[in-house]
């Protein structure tokens, strides 16, 4: 796996924990959260061996991890 797949998956992974922590503030307090705002922490590569994940990939990942969102 490349180290730009690694970075999409561990974002989408984040963001999926802010999704659950989300679902947990809506369950305690009975009010619903419309917008998750998740930055731009799109992935940048400062080495030129080293590609950076496609938007594809951090995408897709991303929102699989807020398919209910």
């Amino acid at each position: 796996m490349t180290p730009a797949a690694i970075f999409a998956q561990l974002a989408a992974a984040g963001v999926r924990r802010v999704a659950l922590l989300a679902d947990e503030i809506e369950a305690a307090t009975g009010r619903r959260i419309e917008i998750l705002d998740i930055g731009g922490v799109l992935p940048v590569s400062f080495d030129a061996s080293t590609a950076a994940a496609t938007l594809a990939e951090y995408a897709g990942g991303t929102r699989a991890a807020v398919s209910r969102w």
